[in-house]
């Protein structure tokens, strides 16, 4: 009875992170490397849900993929999928939501590496992909890491945006942010102080661990 919406969080959280991990990491490095208005642009628009409503970051996404957009006509009509209503909405709505902050995160720590490193590896003759991969990775790993703490901890505790385009089923969407706040409307007070025990657990784990690598950063 209860551990639906806790598999379906960490399910949704893991998945979430991992996917906004990557694009984070490549848009931040690809960013970098370009200047002026273009760079503006997308920079905006990757911070933009920061900034917003989660209730309007669904109603944008249902604009976007919704049954009656065109991506989401396309999709349903053609492949029979659809995003609404669905645990892969969930996603969606915690990607969009938490990429600012990984974003944010992947930039400062690609920031912060000497491009000395980048150089003598170069000079050493390793490819633009090799020197990524194998010199700026690591070096950015403890700010990346933080980052992806922080993205999951924002996928977890996600509700406005995943209400509106994956909505609230038990069993299949419901994450534990909406069964506690469905738990108190229906003023069952047991299952939402244990919810609420649980989400306190995970999040002091995230913070302990986030701590733990801004010290190892320093």
């Amino acid at each position: 009875m209860y551990e639906g919406p806790i598999i379906i969080s960490l399910k949704t959280s893991i998945v979430s992170t991992i996917i906004v991990s990557i694009l984070g990491i490549l848009l931040a490095n690809l960013l970098l490397k370009i200047e002026g208005k273009l760079k503006n642009f997308f920079e905006s628009a990757i911070m933009l849900p920061l900034f917003m409503p989660p209730s309007l970051i669904g109603y944008i996404l249902l604009m976007i993929i919704g049954k009656r957009s065109f991506i989401g006509s396309f999709l349903y009509e053609y492949f029979d999928f659809t995003f609404i209503f669905t645990w892969y909405g969930a996603v969606i709505a915690a990607v969009i939501t938490s990429l600012p902050i990984m974003y944010g995160s992947a930039k400062g720590a690609l920031l912060s590496i000497d491009d000395t490193y980048k150089e003598v590896a170069a000079d050493l003759g390793a490819t633009k992909f090799q020197t990524f991969y194998k010199v700026t990775l690591p070096l950015a790993s403890k700010g990346i890491l933080s980052g992806m703490v922080l993205s999951y901890a924002r996928c977890f505790g996600e509700f406005g945006a995943t209400m509106m385009i994956a909505g609230n089923i038990p069993g299949k969407t419901q994450n534990i942010p909406m069964a506690i706040y469905y738990a108190v409307e229906r003023g069952d007070s047991s299952k939402a102080n244990f919810f609420a025990v649980v989400v306190i657990i995970i999040s002091t784990t995230l913070i302990f661990i986030y701590n733990r690598l801004l010290k190892e950063n320093k």
